[in-house]
């Protein structure tokens, strides 16, 4: 692989990481914490639908916007020679891969409570997210210097814990409230 595109790949991974981990991760707690503490489906599907599409827009801005700002900070210090790091030369592209990976990884967590019953959707949607992230991790290592089940495993914690606060918040507001 020529080295710009090694470069441009690297860039790139960085944003695919950042939108499907917060995807999935915030997706899962939140669609535990619901389904635990209404015992609803549908809505687990409701609120999990309105915060996937919150979060895609929110994410999508956010890269935008934090790399145009890296990008001018960059070219306001240009007379100190600091060289613009590639990562903030496209913040329509950053912005895109951030957003859509985003959504896609948000669907991974709500899409079972549509086709599963509340106690097969809750056990699919913990497993299928655990895997999809332990696939992430993998990928990740594969492509930079990284052990890939330690990175594998990594990403898969990160999400189960996660899912375990958003269970603890359903349980014990589904109590309360």
């Amino acid at each position: 692989m020529k080295e710009v595109q090694r470069e441009r790949l690297a860039v790139r991974l960085k944003d695919f990481i950042l939108g499907a981990q917060d995807g999935i991760v915030s997706s899962l707690g939140l669609a535990l914490g619901v389904a635990f503490a209404t015992l609803n489906s549908r809505i687990v599907i409701i609120s999990g639908l309105a915060g996937a599409l919150a979060e895609f827009i929110s994410m999508t801005a956010v890269a935008y916007t934090s790399t145009e700002a890296a990008e001018h900070y960059y070219k306001t210090e240009k007379h100190r020679k600091l060289k613009m790091p590639k990562e903030y030369k496209s913040p329509f592209e950053s912005g895109l891969i951030v957003g859509l990976s985003n959504i896609i990884g948000s669907l991974v967590a709500i899409v079972p409570f549509f086709f599963f019953g509340l106690n097969e959707a809750i056990k699919n949607s913990v497993i299928v997210s655990a895997v999809v992230l332990f696939l992430i991790g993998v990928i990740e290592a594969k492509l930079t210097v990284g052990n890939w089940i330690k990175s594998g495993l990594k990403l898969t914690l990160i999400g189960l814990v996660a899912a375990f606060a958003g269970y603890l918040i359903g349980r014990v507001l589904g109590v309360l409230v």
